[in-house]
């Protein structure tokens, strides 16, 4: 699941896909939940210093 901040629309978006069946919108918003964890990951990876 997406943080805590997206969590409203993270249940908005899924429970949309559940009435409709259009999968599109919730799809998309999981992989920009990858994609921005992925990049913060990333940058704390990266500022971290070495023991």
């Amino acid at each position: 699941m997406p943080n805590i901040d997206n969590k409203p629309d993270y249940y908005r978006l899924l429970n949309q896909t559940n009435r409709t069946g259009e999968w599109d919108e919730w799809i998309m918003f999981i992989l920009h939940a990858v994609e921005s964890t992925s990049k913060d990951t990333i940058t704390r990876i990266t500022h971290q210093k070495p023991t």
